[in-house]
């Protein structure tokens, strides 16, 4: 027990650990960075194609001209693609008295498009972790100053 608590307060050992921990973490942030803003161009070409659109009434009207357009913008970032496909095959298309037409959702975009899947996808779950990380290698650097037997 001795030899294992003294390699883990070993300054070196703490220090190569926490080098390696900011390594990972700013590779990741690039990572990250990258694919938020490939989910951020598909989001405003989409946008675009919305843009397009002068009203709801319009919407409705040209949706299946809009649809595949959407569809194909949003191609690039396969969570918001997944997102679009599923909530899409919900759509459900009707005529009001009057001979308009109208598309309702069969369940809120809410439950397709949230940040959990972003959470998964882009591993946010670590960057929570990271300062519990940090806490515990500068805690093995104090547990050196206050053990005696730590850094023998």
């Amino acid at each position: 027990m001795d030899n294992f608590l003294r390699f883990f307060t070993n300054p070196l050992v703490v220090w190569v650990c926490a080098g390696l921990l900011a390594a990972l973490a700013v590779i990741t942030f690039v990572f990250w960075f990258r694919r938020s803003h490939q989910a951020m161009a598909a989001l405003r070409q989409a946008r675009a194609v919305l843009s397009e659109c002068p009203g709801q009434k319009e919407f409705a009207a040209g949706f299946h001209d809009y649809s595949p357009r959407i569809q194909s913008a949003l191609t690039r970032e396969p969570v918001l693609f997944d997102g679009w496909e599923k909530w899409s095959a919900g759509f459900l298309e009707f005529r009001r008295a009057d001979g308009a037409s109208v598309i309702s959702a069969e369940r809120p975009a809410g439950e397709y498009f949230n940040l959990g899947k972003w959470e998964r996808r882009l591993a946010m779950h670590w960057y929570r972790a990271l300062p519990n990380y940090l806490v515990g290698l500068g805690l093995c650097l104090r547990l050196q100053e206050v053990w005696p037997l730590a850094g023998q």
